[in-house]
């Protein structure tokens, strides 16, 4: 009798023991199921509002096309406009590719007031304005402050410069010297596409206004504050004092979506060529989901 209370006693205590373990598998598959079902939440959250960030960019492009004066046409001026768009609310800046720096067109002077402009130190950005000219220049030789085939390999990397025009902006972090911050704050004002030798003044912005010889940041700001008030109350841009723009192409643009739901923030560039009146009527020219923000992004920045 003592022998059977003890194994019962046992068997009992198997049970207890097995319910324990039950009940700690049963919390951790559902502590698992909440994780992943959250994660389809959010996942699903971030496409809807990918999707209509999208979708702000294609209605903007729409208005680019728009030929009839008494339409809504998004303006083309490099500033930040906001609408509830797509459940959501969006930010859109429609930017002359003129206006912008080209990688492959502008010389370096500009370049480097530009590098200068959004922060980096004078003797580096001398220096990455030699790399960038070298990378994109063809032949053999590199300029004095210019990076040598040794420097690139120390980086650890497998290539040396392109002798070759920049293919996107991404690809000028691929130059010796660049780093992620000040190729960050470089992103707003840079471009591949534009093909302006000086960018145009009338819609650029404060650090490409400031990367002109004898101009800085707080000189321009005050100009550049006249320019938009005139521009928006329908007034033309008054002369900027270092000159106006040379070359670059009309019909390209860049157009910069920020789009913010509850749950969710999405980010797109897209750059296109509008041709209105044919068949297609855009192009597009690149297309972009940064995760950064611009540097000129509502909410802060240059």
């Amino acid at each position: 009798m003592r022998i059977g209370r003890r194994q019962a006693g046992v068997a009992l205590i198997t049970v207890l023991w097995a319910l324990v373990i039950l009940a700690v598998i049963v919390t951790s598959m559902t502590g698992s199921v909440q994780r992943e079902t959250r994660a389809l939440f959010h996942a699903e959250a971030a496409a809807r509002t990918a999707e209509a960030a999208r979708g702000a960019a294609a209605l903007v492009i729409h208005s680019l096309l728009e030929e009839d004066r008494d339409a809504w046409r998004h303006p083309a001026d490099a500033q930040w406009r906001t609408f509830d768009f797509g459940g959501g609310r969006a930010w859109i800046a429609v930017r002359p590719l003129r206006s912008l720096v080209d990688l492959n067109y502008t010389d370096g002077t500009l370049i480097e007031g530009l590098l200068v402009a959004v922060g980096t130190d004078p003797d580096r950005a001398a220096a990455l304005r030699d790399n960038i000219l070298d990378w994109r220049d063809r032949g053999e030789g590199r300029r004095p402050l210019g990076a040598s085939v040794g420097d690139y390999q120390a980086m650890g990397v497998v290539y040396g410069r392109r002798d070759g025009d920049f293919e996107t902006i991404d690809e000028l972090q691929m130059v010796y010297g660049m780093t992620p911050e000040i190729w960050r704050r470089l992103t707003a004002w840079i471009t591949v596409h534009g093909e302006a030798q000086v960018p145009d003044p009338r819609a650029a912005g404060a650090p490409v206004l400031a990367a002109f010889p004898g101009f800085d940041m707080e000189s321009v700001r005050d100009w550049a504050t006249q320019r938009d008030h005139l521009v928006e109350q329908g007034g033309e841009a008054p002369a900027f004092p270092a000159g106006s723009g040379a070359g670059g192409r009309a019909n390209r643009f860049r157009i910069d979506v920020l789009l913010e739901r509850e749950t969710a923030r999405a980010r797109l560039s897209a750059t296109v060529e509008i041709h209105s009146g044919s068949d297609p009527a855009f192009r597009v020219l690149a297309w972009r989901d940064p995760a950064e923000p611009w540097p000129d992004e509502p909410g802060g920045g240059l």
